[in-house]
């Protein structure tokens, strides 16, 4: 049995807490939020508006802990990972007192500049021990795989990147003065262009692809699930069945449970809950001389905080 912890209820916490509650690999002993009490707690993991709802009953019988400041948590001696999902704290310098147990590892749900990165099913075999590390982003992690995919197979001499993506806790439900003036306007009925840090974060995860993608994000208002848009041109000219066949046989091997093809013309609301890390839009591939253009789906939340178990439970 795996022990949990995780500091921060948000969205990739919450998930991340029900996906653990549903496994019989993992025991969710502790989590950490300021103002959070057993009430709050047991309602929170229990109703979810885009995820539903799902009674755990006696398996909320965790321990809560109220503190703002992570180097404070005094976290039980038992745990073997902290998941670290409040996104406030993601550097080496944050962390290094964050917990004084040798033993529990700490995984960070977001990108970061001075920690090791990982996706499982990528690059999560070259993991050797760290206590400390990133599990990069929602949308490297649906990106990750799929330019892996194809630069084996076709080498990929450059690439763009989109991702259409839903509304963040980070954005305002109505305009506010903002440093960044389109990230302060109103998420209910824009489409607001933002950054990324994907196709940076690319580089630490696949070395021979540093500095050969570049990317941009899009918000819009749907709760949940994002679509990634990729333009590359490639080395070789395969047809569009080929580039189908090989992800389609990827996705049963070597990166099974992690990429899946789908083929039914499906809408964003249809991925909701999906375990996937990307899914391939089959339809959506288009060629253009040595231009290609793919889509995949990725849930942002769930899809994500999946993927961050899967990575947990290999560091463990």
């Amino acid at each position: 049995m795996i022990n949990i912890g995780i500091n921060g209820f948000g969205r990739i916490g919450r998930l991340a807490s029900r996906i653990i509650m549903n496994s019989s690999q993992f025991n969710l002993v502790s989590i950490n939020h300021p103002k959070i009490d057993k009430k709050n707690l047991d309602k929170l993991i229990t109703y979810d508006s885009v995820h539903g709802y799902h009674d755990f009953g006696e398996k909320t019988n965790i321990t809560i802990h109220n503190q703002k400041d992570p180097n404070k948590i005094i976290w039980e001696d038992n745990l073997d990972i902290i998941l670290e999902t409040t996104g406030q704290f993601k550097e080496l310098d944050d962390l290094q007192h964050y917990n004084k147990n040798i033993n529990t590892k700490i995984i960070v749900s977001a990108p970061s500049k001075t920690l090791p990165m990982f996706i499982y099913g990528v690059n999560h075999e070259t993991y050797k021990n760290e206590n400390i590390i990133s599990g990069s982003s929602c949308t490297t992690t649906c990106l990750a795989p799929l330019v892996d995919i194809l630069h084996k197979h076709y080498y990929i001499k450059s690439g763009l990147a989109t991702t259409i993506h839903s509304v963040t806790a980070s954005q305002q439900a109505v305009d506010k003065l903002n440093p960044n003036s389109r990230t302060g306007r109103t998420l209910l009925n824009n489409i607001i262009p933002s950054t990324t840090g994907a196709a940076k974060s690319i580089g630490k995860i696949i070395p021979e692809l540093d500095g050969v993608l570049n990317a941009i994000g899009v918000r819009v208002p749907v709760q949940n699930v994002s679509l990634l848009d990729l333009t590359l041109e490639l080395e070789q000219f395969p047809e569009i069945k080929d580039i189908i066949d090989e992800i389609t046989n990827e996705s049963k091997h070597n990166y099974k449970d992690i990429v899946y093809v789908d083929n039914n013309e499906l809408v964003s609301s249809d991925f909701i809950g999906s375990p996937y890390a990307c899914i391939v839009d089959s339809k959506t591939i288009m060629k253009q001389g040595d231009l290609y253009k793919i889509m995949a789906w990725y849930d942002n939340e769930y899809g994500y905080a999946y993927n961050l178990v899967r990575l947990a439970a290999w560091v463990s």
